[in-house]
This record gives C-alpha cells, structure tokens and sequence, in this order.
C-alpha cells in the first residue's frame, strides 16, 4: 500500500466547504510535505483541521489565503497499517521519507506494523 510523507496544496476560488471540492486557481498550487506542515505549525498559523471520514484522512484549509491542502498525518498513517495488517498485505510503500518529521510518520507506520498480532496468522502451504 502506496503512504505518502506528502500533500498538495491547492489555491482554491471558494471558501464554500472549506475549501473541499472548489474549483483551483490557475496559480498556487503544487506539493508540500510533512515537515513543512509540522514546520510551520499551520494549525496555530491561520489553517483549520478537518477530517474527512470517506478517504479517512485529514486536510487543512486557510480561509484568509484561500488554501486547501490534503496530507497525510500519524492518524492515517496508522490507519493505513492497521488495515495493511488486517488485509495482510505485503508491506507499505512510502513516498518520499525525506520529507517526515523527525521520523513522525515512519515511526507510526513501523510501530503499527510491528505490533504483537492479535490473532495468529495464517500458516503458508508448500
């Protein structure tokens, strides 16, 4: 499963929904990673926090700047491993480590990952 250290930033025309599902400007948008968004603590810097429940994952909105960004934070990363473990796949894909915050995300990611299980698994035939 593809996890992503990153988000994109979009200049939206509305504020209409926070920002969720408006139209983007021609100008101002393109990527953003965790760290900037841990960084610049965009929650105590004009950004709101919203969840999404349908893609379970958060998203911030500037309502003064008229920016929307969707990311990933420890809350989906976790969920991501849960249903990894759950589904029992093969592991976590992540795009781009470099841009964790001192290792935020991966450390959730690895500590899900790595949990007792809490059923035994499924023995693999020859």
């Amino acid at each position: 499963m593809g996890v992503p250290f990153y988000g994109r930033k979009y200049k939206v025309t509305s504020t209409q929904q926070n920002g969720l599902r408006q139209p983007g400007a021609a100008a101002g948008s393109g990527s953003i990673t965790y760290r900037e968004v841990v960084r610049q603590n965009l929650t105590a810097n004009g950004y709101v926090r919203f969840w999404h429940d349908g893609s379970q994952v958060p998203y911030l909105f500037s309502p003064a700047e008229d920016i929307f960004i969707s990311y990933d934070d420890p809350q989906p990363i976790q969920a991501k491993a849960e249903y990894i473990r759950r589904r029992q796949l093969g592991g976590a894909t992540i795009w781009e480590l470099s841009q964790d915050h001192q290792t935020h995300l991966l450390t959730v990611l690895y500590d899900t990952l790595q949990a007792p299980a809490a059923t035994a698994t499924a023995s693999v035939g020859v």
